[in-house]
């Protein structure tokens, strides 16, 4: 990539910045600074914290190093209460809120969920049965809403089983430094939405086993 520019001094003179990509020869990076303060998930929390005082409501997810979304499961320890217990399938569904999800800033095709590790970053979700663990691909539903749907089966049976600790999971548009999407994600409890109308939703199919 060239960046052109004139010099006031020299103003018939073309001047150009070469911005390599790639390859050992780079010199040069990219360094973005974004000022929420204007952000509905700015608002100062209740406990201090600067995250959506509504953060049941809405989730805001943005491409580009910008907001990244997150999912916790508070509960999903209660679980191991129940084990042994053979998890069958566990699915979390996500909706997205149509009034804010516009062009051109449509939503990313595809979002990945990512595990967190013990110092806060990111961590790949495993799962051998999956090609592509923790994906989610935008669909419309018969109801008229578009949805992300994961399959996080092999995430939650080692969760109750005690063989990884839950920390949450982050949500994050694939190819999230090469695009401008963001989306608006409806929470758990978005006061928007009626009691039958879809939401953030993890559903879990489980057998129980005899002791």
């Amino acid at each position: 990539i060239n960046f052109y520019y004139h010099n006031p001094y020299t103003p018939k003179n073309r001047l150009n910045v070469p911005f390599p990509i790639g390859g050992s020869s780079s010199m040069y990076f990219t360094h973005i600074d974004k000022n929420y303060s204007t952000a509905p998930f700015y608002k100062e929390h209740p406990m201090g914290r600067h995250d959506s005082i509504s953060a049941n409501d809405l989730i805001y997810v943005q491409s580009g190093g910008g907001v990244l979304g997150r999912i916790n499961f508070p509960y999903l320890k209660n679980w191991s209460k129940l084990s042994p217990v053979v998890i069958n399938n566990a699915t979390l569904t996500i909706v997205t809120d149509a009034q804010e999800n516009l062009n051109p800033f449509s939503p990313p095709t595809y979002v990945t969920l990512y595990a967190t590790n013990s110092t806060g970053g990111i961590e790949g979700l495993t799962d051998p049965s999956s090609g592509s663990p923790g994906l989610g691909t935008l669909a419309l539903q018969n109801n008229g809403y578009s949805v992300y749907t994961f399959n996080i089966t092999y995430y939650i049976q080692h969760v109750i089983d005690g063989k990884i600790q839950d920390r949450g999971l982050f949500i994050i548009p694939n190819y999230y430094s090469e695009s401008a999407n963001r989306v608006v994600l409806f929470g758990a409890r978005n006061g928007m939405l009626p009691l039958t109308s879809p939401r953030v939703k993890l559903n879990i199919y489980y057998t129980p086993l005899k002791h």
